[in-house]
């Protein structure tokens, strides 16, 4: 996946779990579950989701723990900062269509 594939999905995952309440997963992106893992992963880095709240376990899979607190402070100024995916994107099943416009616009 290319980076603005990248920043969309992380998007997405972001907005499903601090808006809709919805923990999506690796099949609602069409990707593997090393990718799905891995996302999670960067996110934790970046400091958009709580640590106290994923769980990676040693067979490479991620749990998440759908709390209120879950997506931090700064996970949610990034969905806040994509103005125009916010007007867009409502949940996944406007993933397609945030994807085709930015996609094609890169």
């Amino acid at each position: 996946m290319n980076p603005i594939e990248k920043e969309i999905i992380e998007f997405s995952i972001l907005k499903e779990l601090s808006y809709n309440c919805n923990v999506p997963t690796s099949k609602n992106y069409n990707i593997d579950e090393d990718s799905y893992v891995s996302l999670f992963r960067d996110m934790v880095n970046k400091h958009f989701i709580n640590p106290k709240r994923v769980l990676f376990n040693i067979l490479g899979c991620v749990q998440i723990e759908n709390k209120l607190d879950l997506v931090t402070s700064i996970g949610n100024q990034f969905i806040e900062s994509h103005e125009g995916w916010n007007k867009i994107y409502n949940d996944l099943n406007d993933l397609n269509k945030l994807l085709d416009k930015e996609v094609k616009n890169d």
